[in-house]
């Protein structure tokens, strides 16, 4: 006998349980991800290149993103009905990369590598992000926000765990630059040499081939559920949100594509499209100013002329990931009490504080020592929690189909290969610059946000103007589209709430 109300708790936590191993799956894709920039030096001496070789390889992982991010939005049905085996290819292909990165000792093959690593970490993203959307709907800002808070976590376990594999043994790396180069440059980074990163790499390996191992049993288990069509019964459910939906309008479903802006807009062309532009411009510079930040740091901290050692330099990098998690976290719990948009908006006035920091200590005041470290911090402070909180808004503001999901990884993955690809060249010839990057995309993603601001209350206030918003023409509501975008099930948000 099943007790009353298990139909209720069951499914509670298969949500948190599957939550809870998206949190360690993103905690694994942030290890794989951030241990290029401790090592990166070294895989640069690896493989006889300089920074802005490593730009290269970097940007040549930004190209496997968005070709997987564009593979995800054509075959969109693949990536919502089929979120774990997604994740499942994204982690044994990740383990593989990672296992052998260590070892590559042609720029070539490195290039490979990175381009299938990008891939992975695209269908990965892809597939977790739409499997938050899948489970908790609209109230996806905090699961969200915790998801990427394991991202941030695993960048700050990679760079405690690496450190006592770099040596402090340093040597310039303009010495390859002269080699590749037939040109005096004016820059002098150091790199740790000696240092043995196999180990590390190795470890990640293991374990990406364990995770993905979870997201292949729940993969097995959804799809029996499918075939014996279990206790919980699917029932139409439509996502709060704040912009109203043309739910009394009749559409002809054949003349609506699923790509339609029309469907992204909740019934409203120009709306949609006018928002899902600007707010793919945003997530452009948005994760390309996080990932290049991130990835250079630690080099640009090395730069001779701040005489930090090794050691100092990785402590660091610690310190920025510590924040950029902690931000993320403090993010999360906010979302609990606070509406999404008012985070957001304490969030870009915190990130309009760090413009006019960096300004006034590169232009101004000088950096020294203590004001990298401060900076840094703060930076990352400011940068953590933007991703997660963007997404909980966006998907508020807009349907965010897995179609438009991809056109914002898109342009996430178009600003991180373009930006990595600045920050290099700049590592490479005047690493001074390197704070303009940040300086600049922020306050480009700050505008950006107030347009975006500025087209979500011009279209409320026509909507309180209109008098007559149906169209009596047409066959079918905008809701019925794609019903499979309107699916979720009652018991789980009930369980949700009572909780």
């Amino acid at each position: 006998m099943i007790a009353p109300g298990s139909k209720k708790i069951k499914p509670t936590m298969i949500m948190y349980i599957r939550t809870i191993l998206l949190v360690v799956s993103y905690f694994l894709m942030g290890v794989g991800g951030e241990i290029v920039g401790s090592t990166m030096g070294i895989l640069a001496h690896n493989t006889h290149v300089t920074f802005n070789g490593m730009a290269t390889a970097l940007a040549l992982r930004s190209i496997g993103s968005l070709l997987g991010n564009v593979f995800c939005g054509i075959f969109q049905k693949i990536t919502k009905s089929y979120s774990d085996l997604l994740l499942t290819v994204a982690f044994i292909f990740l383990g593989l990369i990672g296992a052998i990165t260590p070892f590559i000792k042609s720029f070539m093959l490195l290039n490979i590598a990175f381009f299938f690593h990008g891939t992975a970490g695209s269908f990965a993203s892809m597939g977790g992000t739409s499997l938050i959307f899948k489970i908790w709907g609209s109230r996806a800002g905090t699961p969200l926000s915790m998801t990427h808070f394991g991202y941030g976590c695993g960048a700050i376990f990679i760079n405690l765990f690496v450190r006592p594999f770099l040596s402090n043994k340093n040597v310039h790396s303009n010495l390859n630059v002269s080699k590749q180069f037939n040109s005096t440059l004016s820059r002098s980074v150091s790199i740790p040499i000696d240092a043995d990163i196999r180990i590390p790499y190795l470890t990640i390996g293991v374990l990406c081939f364990i995770i993905c191992i979870g997201h292949f049993i729940f993969f097995i288990q959804e799809q029996k559920d499918k075939r014996n069509k279990t206790e919980i019964q699917q029932v139409n459910y439509t996502p709060v949100t704040t912009i109203p939906s043309k739910t009394e309008t009749q559409y002809d479903k054949t003349k609506v594509s699923q790509y339609s802006p029309v469907i992204c807009g909740h019934g409203y062309f120009g709306y949609g499209l006018s928002l899902s532009l600007v707010f793919i411009v945003y997530m452009f510079f948005l994760l390309g100013t996080e990932q290049t930040f991130a990835k250079f740091y630690f080099s640009y901290l090395k730069f001779d002329k701040f005489h930090i050692s090794t050691d100092a330099a990785s402590w660091a990098t610690i310190l920025f990931w510590i924040s950029f998690s902690s931000g993320r976290l403090i993010g999360a719990i906010a979302c609990i009490f606070i509406p999404v948009s008012i985070c957001l908006i304490g969030l870009w006035c915190g990130g309009l504080l760090l413009v006019i920091m960096w300004i006034i200590y590169v232009w101004i005041l000088g950096l020294t020592t203590t004001s990298l470290f401060v900076l840094g911090s703060f930076t990352g402070l400011i940068i953590g929690p933007a991703l997660p909180l963007s997404f909980a808004w966006i998907n508020q503001k807009l349907n965010v189909i897995p179609s438009l999901l991809a056109a914002l990884l898109f342009g996430s993955g178009v600003g991180s290969l373009t930006l990595q690809k600045i920050g290099g060249f700049i590592m490479d010839y005047d690493p001074n610059h390197f704070p303009t990057i940040l300086i600049t995309c922020v306050t480009l993603t700050i505008m950006l946000y107030m347009i975006s601001n500025i087209i979500i209350f011009v279209h409320q206030r026509n909507l309180k103007n209109l008098k007559h918003p149906v169209n009596n023409d047409a066959s079918l509501t905008i809701d019925k589209v794609d019903e499979e975008e309107k699916q979720q099930t009652t018991d789980l948000l009930q369980a949700v709430s009572e909780i």
